[in-house]
C-alpha cells in the first residue's frame, strides 16, 4: 500500500452533508452520534493506516514520558553523540556588558551539558522588595541557577531558596525596592512529553543521525545505540527491539518507557492514534475507503430517522446493501500487501522449507 492520505472528520462529514442535503437543513444529522461510526471503521481497518511518526523522549529518572497520541511501538533508539547548534541569529548589537553577561550564561550551561543534560531558562522582569520575594516560573525543577541583573546592567546578590518545582524565593536585605530587575533563571530539562518530532537521517558521510529542533536550537545525535524492549500489547509484533539482548532495556508501563538507566534520550518510531497534533479524528482518504466511511455513516443516519419515525426503510435497505460491497472492496485494498510484506512472507517461507528437508536432524 502507497504512503496512507488521510482528513479529519469533519471534512468527512461535509461530504455527507452535500448528498444528504435536505436532511441537513432540517438539522436531523448529528455529528455526535457518527463519530463513533468512525472510530469503529478504523478500528476495522487495522493499524496498517494509523499514521507513523517519530519523537525524541528524554529519560528522567529512569522514566520517559510517552506522546499522548502513542499507541504502537515500532523501534526505538538510545540517542548518544549529542550537539546543537543555533537555529536563529540575533538581530541586534550587544553592549560589552551584555555580551560578559551572555558569556557567563553560555558558560554555565556548558556545565549543564557535561552532565549529559539540556537546559531551559526563563526570564522574568519585576521588582525585587525587601524580605521574601515569590517568583513563580514554569521550569519543573529545584535544581537552578538564577541571576539578577539591575537596572544599570549590575550583578545583583542574593540568598534564593526553592520550596518547590515550580517556586523561586530570593530573599533580599535592602532596605528599599529593586526596580526592574531582571532575573535569569536556568533549569535542568524536565520530562520531555514528545511535542517536538525528530528526524532520522543521513548525515553528508552517509551516517544516520537523529535531529529535532526546540527553542532556537537544532539537536542532532550522532551515535546511535539499540535498545531491548520487552513484549507488551504497547509494543508492534514486528518490533526490531523484541528478542534482542542488549545492555540498554526498557518496558512500557502506565504511558511511561520505563529504562535501566536514570537519564538519557530515546528515538522513537511509532504507530500514533488517528488524530492529527490538535486532536481531531482522523480517516483514511482513498477513493476505494472513502465509500467505506461514507455509506457506513449514512446507514447510521438513516437509522436513526428510521427509529424516529421517519419513512427512509427503502433508502436504509439500499444503503446496506452498498456499504456491504464498499466495506469488502476497503478491506480488500488495505490488507493487500506491499512488497516489503511479500518479501518477509517469502523469507519465512524459504526458511521453513530449509529447516524441513535440509537441517530436519539439528538438535
Amino acid at each position: 500500500m502507497t504512503e496512507v492520505q488521510y482528513r479529519n472528520f469533519d471534512e468527512l462529514l461535509e461530504s455527507i452533508k452535500i448528498d444528504m442535503r435536505h436532511f441537513d437543513l432540517e438539522g436531523m444529522i448529528d455529528p455526535q452520534q457518527l463519530i463513533k461510526v468512525a472510530i469503529r471503521i478504523n478500528y476495522e481497518l487495522g493499524l496498517k493506516v494509523n499514521p507513523s511518526r517519530s519523537k525524541a523522549i528524554e529519560v528522567h529518572k529512569g522514566k520517559a514520558k510517552l506522546p499522548n497520541d502513542f499507541y504502537v511501538l515500532n523501534f526505538a533508539l538510545v540517542c548518544d553523540g549529542h550537539n546543537v547548534h543555533d537555529t536563529q541569529h540575533p538581530d541586534h548589537t550587544k553592549t560589552y556588558t551584555e555580551g560578559l553577561l551572555e558569556g557567563a550564561t553560555m558558560g554555565q550551561q556548558s556545565a549543564f551539558y557535561a552532565l549529559g543534560n539540556i537546559v531551559h531558562q526563563q526570564t522574568i522582569i519585576r521588582t525585587i522588595n525587601p524580605g521574601v520575594n515569590n517568583i513563580p516560573h514554569t521550569l519543573n525543577s529545584q535544581n537552578l541557577i538564577v541571576q539578577v541583573i539591575g537596572p544599570g546592567s549590575e550583578m545583583l546578590a542574593f540568598n534564593i531558596l526553592t520550596p518547590t518545582d515550580s517556586l523561586l524565593q530570593i530573599i533580599s536585605e535592602a532596605s528599599q525596592d529593586v526596580l526592574n530587575c531582571k532575573i535569569i533563571i536556568m533549569a535542568s530539562r524536565p520530562v520531555f512529553t514528545g511535542v517536538n518530532t525528530a528526524e532520522l537521517v543521513q548525515d553528508q558521510d552517509g551516517k544516520h543521525v537523529v535531529t529535532y529542533n526546540t527553542a532556537g536550537r537544532r539537536h542532532v545525535y550522532r551515535t546511535l545505540i539499540p535498545m531491548s524492549i520487552e513484549k507488551s500489547k504497547s509494543v508492534s509484533p514486528d518490533c526490531l527491539n523484541l528478542n534482542r539482548h542488549e545492555w540498554h532495556k526498557a518496558v512500557i508501563k502506565n504511558g511511561f518507557l520505563v529504562t535501566n538507566f536514570d537519564e538519557g534520550v530515546i528515538y522513537i518510531n511509532y504507530q500514533s492514534l488517528m488524530e492529527d497534533d490538535e486532536g481531531n479524528l482522523l480517516v483514511m482518504d482513498h477513493p476505494l475507503v472513502n465509500e467505506f466511511y461514507e455509506y457506513a455513516l449514512k446507514q447510521r443516519i438513516y437509522e436513526n430517522l428510521y427509529m424516529s419515525g421517519e419513512n427512509v426503510m427503502n433508502f436504509l435497505q439500499l444503503v446496506e446493501q452498498r456499504l456491504r460491497a464498499a466495506r469488502n472492496n476497503a478491506l480488500s485494498f488495505v490488507n493487500t500487501p506491499d512488497f516489503r510484506e511479500l518479501k518477509q512472507v517469502w523469507e519465512m517461507n524459504r526458511k521453513a522449507q530449509y529447516h524441513n528437508y535440509y537441517n530436519m536432524f539439528k538438535s
